[in-house]
Order: structure tokens, then C-alpha cells, then sequence
């Protein structure tokens, strides 16, 4: 908030007054920060699909290849029959970029939940989503049980050990009360 109040020259307090003082200005200002977000999505869309170009650098110099006309020659200084040298650069996508924007268009495709047939969501961030799902799991043998028969229900297995709750559980699709 400071860079902006410093650009139209007031004190950045004086922000935080509006706001709380004037019932016209808040409204203004959320209609401002929907204009900021947009100009971030449209340049980091920009970024993450059409990419930029970046100039590579190999200690501390830039790197040089040759030039070349469009059909593929080699371009020569004409003095002294070098090969004309130009700023190697790469163009550079941000697969970060595009993944939160997936995220922001799609939460329910592209979300960091996983979904547990139980309909309970375990949150993840990192490594250790996958293992605190898996331990959630484990530390439920009645929902394993379940699982277990939904396995083998979805390779027309029955429970072949004669125990009527899980043969019925096969059938149904329940296990000790569960959906």
C-alpha cells in the first residue's frame, strides 16, 4: 500500500481513513483491486502460454551463437569473414504459473485435496499429503475392509472366505454401516 499511496502522492493513512470514513470509497477500492488481479492473471496467462525470453548467461558473460539468414547460412562480418555472433536466448515457459492457474479456473479438477470414497477430505501440501492420506486410511480397519471389498467387487471377486458381512458387503457395496 505504500508504493501506491506514495505514486498519487498521499499519506498511505490516509488509504486506510477512506476506508473506514468515506461509504464511497470501498467500493472504489475493490472495483481497483479487481483491476490489479486481472492485470496479474492476464500476465501471468502471458508467462505460463506464450512464455518470455530469456538471454543466457555463462559466467558472468552472455552466451553468443552466430547469426543466420533465412535459409539457414551462417551470416559473416564482411571485414574480417567471422560468423556475425548474437545473445543466445531461450524462450522460457512458467509450468508454476500454469498449474495455479488451472488451480483458480478448476479447483475441483486441479484442487490439492484428496478425495477419500468416504466423502472426508484430507488437505495436502508437498510430500506428505500422500502419506497422511495413506495413515488416515490405515488407522480405519473397518473403511479398509471396505475398500478391500470394493476391490474385489470391481474384479467380480466375492469374498471367498465365508464370512457373511463381507460377502454382503461385496454385494452391497456397505461395509459396517458405511456408504
Amino acid at each position: 500500500m505504500s508504493s501506491a499511496a506514495e505514486a498519487v502522492k498521499i499519506n498511505r493513512l490516509t488509504h486506510y481513513n477512506w476506508l473506514r470514513d468515506d461509504p464511497e470509497y470501498p467500493p472504489l477500492f475493490e472495483k481497483a483491486k479487481e483491476a490489479a488481479v486481472d492485470v496479474l492473471v492476464r500476465e501471468a496467462t502471458r508467462r505460463a502460454v506464450a512464455g518470455v525470453e530469456k538471454l543466457k548467461w555463462h559466467q558472468g558473460t552472455p552466451c553468443m551463437v552466430p547469426l543466420f539468414d533465412s535459409k539457414g547460412r551462417v551470416i559473416r562480418n564482411e571485414k574480417n569473414g567471422e560468423p556475425e555472433m548474437v545473445p543466445y536466448v531461450e524462450h522460457e515457459y512458467s509450468d508454476t504459473l500454469l498449474i495455479f492457474l488451472m488451480k483458480a479456473a478448476d479447483p475441483k479438477r486441479f484442487n490439492d485435496r484428496l478425495v477419500v470414497e468416504s466423502q472426508q477430505y484430507i488437505e495436502h501440501s508437498g510430500e506428505v499429503g500422500v502419506s497422511a492420506a495413506i495413515e488416515a486410511v490405515q488407522n480405519d480397519p473397518e473403511y479398509l475392509e471396505y475398500l478391500r471389498c470394493k476391490a474385489l467387487e470391481e474384479h467380480g471377486v466375492t469374498a471367498a472366505d465365508g464370512d457373511n458381512a463381507k460377502s454382503r458387503s461385496v454385494e452391497t457395496g456397505k461395509a459396517s454401516g458405511r456408504n
